[in-house]
């Protein structure tokens, strides 16, 4: 079921599915939404994964940046969002456009615990 958290005035569309020990955040790529990756998210969670889904803001029901962003900010609102909802150990998957720029920035280094899956 797709839910809704406010991170600094934006809302951001996500949804969780299964409760396995180890959890995997699944990211969009640029211009897609997040249920393009529902058969994979469905898979990992079949195989015991917990699965995060999220759609960053400009993407799906998640609000429109008031100005335009680059890719620190969706950096910086990714991170934010872990916080609010307590993980603090994620691999990542997704489009490779985006994993590129999260890896580039640095997202590791914002004292989470990342594993890039591309």
């Amino acid at each position: 079921m797709k839910e809704i958290v406010n991170i600094d005035g934006y809302d951001i569309e996500y949804k969780i599915i299964g409760n396995g020990e180890k959890t995997i955040s699944i990211l969009q790529g640029w211009g897609t939404d997040m249920k393009l990756y529902d058969a994979m998210a469905d898979v990992l969670s079949d195989l015991g994964y917990k699965v995060v889904q999220l759609n960053l803001c400009g993407f799906g029901a998640s609000t429109e940046p008031r100005e335009a962003w680059g890719v620190s900010e969706f950096c910086e609102i990714f991170v934010k969002f872990m916080n609010v909802l307590g993980i603090k150990k994620t691999s990542l998957l997704g489009h490779f456009d985006f994993m590129n720029k999260l890896e580039h920035f640095g997202v590791s280094k914002k004292r989470r615990k990342l594993t890039i899956i591309k």
